[in-house]
This record gives structure tokens, C-alpha cells and sequence, in this order.
């Protein structure tokens, strides 16, 4: 992740599950969307915000050894152990540092480009860094679907979302990323511009309810003592994540895919 307004730093103690969680859930989904665009043995590949590593791991398996992948973020100790002869890891603060040009077949980011304050430069950074012809691929989330089921829980979600919701947008945080790439990427030069998404129910149990509920927890620190009413609310939402009767829809997922024209 490429910003100082980033909240989920490595040093929580469960942000390493919280990470787990979401590879083992989105971790099919993007593979899927990789495939679709045929990312050939050989090919150069870049990681942006390579979190834990899965799909730099993936890729490099994909690539074989003819072909490299970079894995970059701000934080790299979960990357470290997994650089090999055609896996480097760099930490990199995409649309502040410098991207080779001219140089990738495939670039990748996923719930990176929500996090950065200026999402235009880092897009810039990345069409630059493609070698004509090579593509982009971003997976970014857009907010407006996530809510429960029952109108019954909807009152108490939404306290909380918003007030969570708000640690977020005070950082910079773009609940609506996802769907405006569609207009970002062709405006940045971009062709051949894809889209597909991901939309789910949760709740009740399993890895995404998991997620969501590790997502809140990390959130509400320090609410406690700033915003009892906030806190209150937020335990009784975590324990109601768990409860059967509990269904909701995600984030949607927007993977949004373009080239880099030839000429």
C-alpha cells in the first residue's frame, strides 16, 4: 500500500489473519480475472500492495522461471521469506517512488488504489511502467452494496458503518473506488477496458464474516474511551455477525482491466 494514510499496518497482532482471510477468500476470484487476460510463461509481472504475498507467489508459479514477478508494498515483512530466483520483493510506495518504465507485461493491485490520496499519479505511475501493449489490472471496492438483509439489523449496521466508516474517510479512504475506474483507466490512455465483479452474501459464520468482523474490530480501537455509544454498538454488531440469523451482502468487488495501446 503506497500511503501515509494507511490504517492497516502489519504491527496489529492479528492483522496477518485478517490478511489470510482475505487471500483465502478474493484469492480465486482474482486468479480467475489473471487468467482471463492470458498472462503468458515469461511474462514480467508487478505485485503493487502485495500484502501477503499470495498472488506474487501464484504469479511466479504462473510466469515460470523464463518469465519475473516484483512484489511491492510499504510493508514487506511478510514478503521477505518468499523471494526467489524469479520473485524480488521491494518496498515501494506506488505514485511516490519510482516505477521502471516500458517495462511490465502485467500489473496487478488489489485494495490499494481506495487507500491512496492521489489515486490519479500512482494510475499514471503504473500505465507508464507497462510495456506497450501489456495490461492493468485493478480490484477495488465500491461500498454501496454492503448492508444486512434484514431491515431488523439495519439500524444498528449502519451506526456502525458510518462511524467506522468515518476512521476511514478521515484517512483518505474512497468507499467508491472500484466503480470509478471504469472512468479512470480509459482517461489515463488505457484500451480494451474489462470489467467484472464480485458480490456476495455473508454472515453467520465462514471467512468473510471473519474478515468483516476483524475489519470492525481493528477499526473501533480506541473507541472505548472516545465514543462509548460507538463501542457499545460495535460489540453487540460482532456478536451479531456470528448469529445464523444474520445475512448481509459485501463490498462489491470491481476488477477492471485495461491496455496499454500499442503505438
Amino acid at each position: 500500500m503506497t500511503t501515509t494514510t494507511y490504517y492497516f499496518r502489519h504491527d496489529w497482532p492479528r492483522e496477518v489473519e485478517r490478511l489470510r482471510q482475505l487471500e483465502a477468500f478474493w484469492d480465486p476470484f482474482t486468479q480467475a480475472n489473471i487468467e482471463r487476460l492470458g498472462v503468458p510463461r515469461g511474462a514480467r509481472c508487478l505485485e503493487v500492495g502485495a500484502g501477503g504475498g499470495s498472488i506474487a507467489k501464484w504469479l511466479a508459479q504462473r510466469v515460470g522461471a523464463e518469465g519475473h514477478v516484483t512484489a511491492v508494498d510499504i510493508e514487506t515483512r511478510l514478503l521477505t521469506e518468499l523471494a526467489c530466483d524469479n520473485l524480488t520483493v521491494r518496498e515501494l510506495r506506488v505514485g511516490s517512488d519510482a516505477l521502471e518504465r516500458d517495462h511490465y507485461d502485467l500489473i496487478h493491485a488489489r485494495a490499494v488504489m481506495e487507500h491512496l490520496a492521489n489515486p490519479e499519479r500512482a494510475l499514471a505511475d503504473m500505465v507508464a511502467a507497462l510495456r506497450p501493449g501489456g495490461v492493468l489490472l485493478l480490484e477495488s471496492s465500491d461500498f454501496s452494496t454492503f448492508g444486512p438483509a434484514n431491515p431488523e439489523h439495519e439500524s444498528l449496521f449502519e451506526r456502525v458503518w458510518q462511524g467506522l466508516g468515518a476512521v476511514l474517510l478521515e484517512r483518505g479512504f474512497h468507499t467508491d473506488c472500484g466503480r470509478r475506474l471504469l472512468w479512470r483507466m480509459p482517461a489515463a490512455g488505457l484500451e480494451a477496458i474489462d470489467f467484472h465483479a464480485q458480490l456476495v452474501p455473508w454472515g453467520g459464520g465462514g471467512v468473510l464474516t471473519d474478515f468483516y468482523a476483524g475489519t470492525f474490530e481493528r477499526l473501533a480501537m480506541g473507541l472505548r474511551e472516545s465514543d462509548k455509544a460507538l463501542a457499545d454498538d460495535v460489540a453487540r454488531l460482532l456478536t451479531l455477525l456470528h448469529n445464523p440469523s444474520f445475512r448481509a451482502l459485501s463490498h462489491t468487488t470491481c476488477a477492471v482491466s485495461g491496455r496499454r495501446p500499442l503505438a
